[in-house]
């Protein structure tokens, strides 16, 4: 039977607004396991570690730290765990947090398990190493705890939809033109550059309040319209 990061994917079809960047690498976790379990260490810690950089990264905290450990504790401190409506939800909270802590030991194992020679890089071709069931407990432990900690970190963190510049092609094609008549093309080295896109590039606050004039702007004819029609 194939081994399947279970967790991390119920929590990828939830949140599905946010999550497409894990699969590539729960595919790779998935498929060691069957391939080469004596990588799973080494995939273990590095899933773990790419969930906690990705959490950090979007409750907008100081970049990331570069020891995984550390970089658990600050998320600990972060993340409120329980979040439950019961009159016992602070002891709630300090259990799952104890229990959370736990985890530091755990990253500690993997690292130490990673440095064994043999079972990730060097040591002879006769040793033997992890074998299929060593590597589903060891990825099976990571798709626990990063389940657990990006769910949580969901729950309790608001979301910004995702912006792209297309998103307001109409209005872009009118700054552009607005531009032009005025002050003519924007060329660098013989490349034109469009100037909707250098605003929205540049200085964004000052893009988003161009658009909101602008909508405004083209919604009065409607407006005025609707008087009009009986």
């Amino acid at each position: 039977m194939a081994f399947v990061m279970q967790q991390m994917r119920r929590v990828c079809a939830v949140y599905a607004d946010g999550t497409a960047g894990f699969f590539p690498h729960l595919e790779a976790v998935e498929d060691a396991a069957e391939r080469a379990p004596f990588t799973s260490a080494e995939r273990a810690k590095a899933l773990l570690e790419i969930c906690c950089k990705t959490i950090a990264e979007e409750r907008g905290l100081a970049r990331a730290k570069s020891d995984l450990n550390d970089l658990v504790s600050d998320l600990i401190k972060q993340i409120p765990f329980a979040g439950l409506n019961h009159p016992d939800e602070k002891g709630i909270e300090e259990a799952l947090t104890k229990l959370t802590r736990s985890v530091n030991a755990s990253i500690g194992a993997l690292a130490q398990l990673n440095n064994i020679e043999g079972l990730r890089h060097g040591g002879s071709a006769n040793w033997e190493t992890l074998a299929f069931h060593h590597g589903a407990m060891l990825l099976s432990l990571s798709d626990a705890l990063c389940a657990f900690l990006y769910e949580a970190h969901r729950r309790t963190v608001r979301r910004e939809p995702v912006r792209a510049y297309e998103d307001d092609a109409e209005f872009n094609v009118a700054l552009d033109e607005n531009h032009i008549d005025e002050r003519g093309e924007i060329v660098v080295v013989g490349v034109p550059f469009r100037p909707s896109e250098i605003l929205w590039t540049l200085n964004r606050t000052r893009y988003d309040e161009t658009l909101r004039t602008w909508q405004l702007g083209t919604s009065e004819p409607d407006v005025e319209q609707a008087k009009e029609d009986p």
